[in-house]
């Protein structure tokens, strides 16, 4: 592979010999030091390659061998050049592509960072640009352990980084910190949190103070956190589950009657090439419009390459459209099931009643659930 890369760099003439006494040619050949390859014979025809500069010589052995030498092609860059030597551009442009390349290869054109889960990727960016590290800076301008503490003292999340250049890439990698203090939790009773009926307690720690079942009221002591011995009372965090049937109302109304209506948008468009913010017309917001921009990437082989589009959009509303009554209707169901949804979450419904009168959706629910909530005891 080397050999036929130096060949095309050099440049190379590919022969046909015809008649005479092949043998003979090519031990003229050795004799003169004239180098040929790729020979080939092909019945009283010789096929084979030189250098340009060996060619007339070559010429002298094939006569001598009663041969008719033949060129069949010029191959290489030397002749390719020379094809296009009146084309002053072409020169002036390979040029400036190097240049560009050089310069351009030297600075930081994509910042991957790996290991994020707590923390979020435009976090970890704007703690890197407010170290001056971002697309488009020079890699010798960039001090990884200098940035590494920065970074390490900025972000209380992060445990651990390291910054790793690899031509224009700059690989982030992050490990946050997962160290939680053992701290001894505070002496507590556990109590009813709502009304109920009590069907089931078991206690984990700490002094049963009912029995099930029975009916418990709202703050209720169910099981104690003061345990009581003959050396006197020890206070400790009482734990324990307390199952019981109760009952919860759960009210909605509907408020907005009306929506504001769309009647057009205009979008706008900028290119981020190599850190360079390329405006496809004016991205400043329209007045009285709702503006909002989003950026997106392209994309190779899973990797960000230093090239984006921002699309920055302008909406602009006028007058309001009522809703009808089916789409508030609608709404308000949608509205209830979200409240009903996060606020019965984990406790099972027994039964449940639900009117829809209006623009008012109410709803009583039997739950089985779980009552025991912590009450910290405070200790003078």
């Amino acid at each position: 592979m080397l050999i036929r890369l130096l060949h095309f760099l050099s440049g190379y003439i590919a022969f046909t010999a015809v008649g005479g006494f092949p043998e003979r040619f090519v031990n003229l050949c050795a004799g003169m030091h004239i180098p040929i390859w790729d020979i080939r014979p092909l019945g009283n025809t010789l096929r084979g390659k030189t250098s340009p500069s060996a060619f007339l010589r070559l010429r002298h052995a094939a006569r001598r061998a009663g041969m008719r030498l033949h060129i069949t092609g010029k191959c290489g860059l030397p002749f390719r050049l020379r094809r296009h030597k009146d084309r002053i551009g072409v020169p002036i442009g390979a040029a400036v592509f190097l240049l560009l390349l050089v310069l351009l290869s030297g600075r930081i054109w994509v910042i991957d960072i790996e290991g994020v889960d707590q923390l979020t990727e435009d976090t970890v960016r704007a703690a890197l640009r407010a170290q001056h590290v971002a697309e488009g800076m020079p890699r010798r301008d960039l001090h990884a352990s200098e940035t590494e503490d920065a970074l390490l003292q900025s972000l209380s999340a992060l445990h651990w980084v390291a910054l790793n250049a690899d031509g224009s890439v700059l690989h982030v990698e992050i490990r946050e910190s997962t160290h939680t203090e053992n701290k001894e939790p505070p002496p507590c009773h556990i109590v009813a949190a709502r009304d109920g009926f009590l069907e089931k307690i078991e206690t984990y720690d700490g002094q049963q103070i009912v029995q099930a079942p029975t009916a418990v009221q709202r703050g209720q002591l169910l099981i104690s956190g003061a345990k009581e011995h003959l050396h006197g009372t020890t206070l400790h965090h009482a734990s324990g589950y307390a199952e019981a049937v109760t009952t919860r109302t759960l009210d909605c109304r509907l408020t907005e009657h009306a929506y504001p209506s769309p009647v057009r948008k205009r979008l706008r468009v900028a290119l981020r090439l190599f850190g360079m913010h390329l405006p496809l017309g004016s991205p400043r917001p329209a007045d009285g419009a709702q503006y909002f921009a989003y950026e997106t990437f392209a994309t190779a082989a899973g990797e960000r390459l230093p090239l984006s589009y921002v699309v920055y959009r302008s909406t602009f509303y006028e007058g309001q459209n009522r809703l009808s009554d089916a789409q508030r209707r609608l709404l308000l169901q949608s509205d209830f099931g979200q409240a009903a949804a996060m606020q019965l979450r984990g406790a099972e419904i027994v039964r449940a009643q639900v009117q829809i009168r209006g623009d008012r959706c109410s709803g009583t629910f039997t739950l089985r659930e779980n009552i025991a909530v912590e009450q910290e005891i405070l200790i003078e």
